[in-house]
């Protein structure tokens, strides 16, 4: 049974390996939190950042809450992500910056873009995403072009307006609480537009 966990683990850490450098982009496979501690997180998320008439949706996660900064530990030591991340960022990777995201009725969205290139974004879901905010565009990373062609005028496509068109194009980000995903910054992704 030992053999087996860890031939499934090493199966599962290299398809997640495969996708992100085909795709730049990659769903994980752990349970990374239980049941019970996924919702202390979505009651300390709500307690600590959602605030009533706030327009402000993206927050520094650490240091506001010591039980937030606890859960936060387990996930990023995760055995899948610190594997992940030792084969694709290196066994000296470093993280920055840990933020949370909270999407907002009528969030205009974001159109297609490319983050930090060089850099890899690592995405825990706190809620079932069963229609997906986020969108990727699969393989964009691959493509010859120096710096953000994404984010450049370059891209006649390149508008929120047409993004709830050129999403079928796309691979939503779907998926389930306590589910995390793996994205190469190069990968161009956007946000949708949410209307409530």
């Amino acid at each position: 049974n030992i053999l087996k966990i860890v031939i499934n683990n090493f199966m599962n850490i290299t398809t997640i390996e495969k996708n992100l450098r085909l795709k730049g982009f990659s769903k994980g496979q752990s349970k990374i939190l239980t049941d019970e501690e996924l919702n202390e997180l979505n009651q300390l998320i709500l307690e600590n950042f959602r605030k009533e008439g706030s327009d402000q949706t993206i927050f520094d996660l650490l240091g506001k809450n010591v039980r937030i900064d606890e859960i936060f530990e387990k996930i990023i030591n995760n055995n899948e992500i610190q594997e992940v991340l030792k084969k694709t960022c290196g066994k000296d990777f470093m993280l920055w910056r840990p933020r949370l995201r909270i999407a907002k009725n009528n969030d205009r969205g974001l159109e297609i873009h490319q983050d930090s290139i060089g850099e890899m974004g690592l995405a825990f879901l706190v809620n079932d995403q069963n229609e997906a905010a986020t969108f990727f565009l699969d393989s964009s990373h691959l493509l010859p072009f120096d710096g953000h062609v994404a984010n450049s005028n370059f891209i006649s496509w390149n508008s929120v307006k047409l993004l709830n068109i050129i999403k079928y194009f796309l691979t939503p980000a779907k998926g389930k609480s306590g589910e995390v995903f793996y994205l190469f910054h190069r990968t161009w992704h956007a946000r949708a537009p949410v209307s409530k």
